[in-house]
């Protein structure tokens, strides 16, 4: 069965959940099946690019951990892959894009989360 299309079928907590973890960094989510729980975000994630709310769809990734069982959102720039990358390429990124560089202080993460989320109020 292919997963729901749009965001208002999955639990509002699936958007709560990639909010905290644009801006805090991560979120760790216990979980028994953290790789059923992943797919659902993935189903998610595609729903919001429908909708076209990619950039919040895109914001995060998503990484299984075995002990302790669950799941791991966390920012791309903050994953343990883009870390490596930053460190081979001398601890920065060469880009005329703000958007594309690394977030290093917790106002870049601020400036994130309130580009991404918009005025929710």
């Amino acid at each position: 069965m292919p997963p729901p299309r749009a965001t208002n079928a999955y639990p509002v907590e699936f958007r709560a959940a990639l909010n905290r973890a644009i801006s805090t960094g991560s979120v760790f989510i216990p979980h028994a099946n953290p790789a059923a729980l992943r797919l659902k975000f993935y189903g998610y994630v595609s729903a919001l690019r429908r909708e076209s709310d990619s950039e919040i769809a895109d914001a995060c990734a998503f990484t299984l951990s075995k002990s302790p069982l669950g799941l791991q959102i966390s920012l791309k720039e903050t994953t343990p892959d883009a870390l490596a990358i930053r460190d081979a390429l001398g601890g920065g990124v060469t880009s005329t894009s703000p958007e594309s560089s690394p977030l290093t202080s917790p106002d870049e993460i601020d400036s994130l989360f309130n580009r991404i989320t918009g005025d929710l109020k």
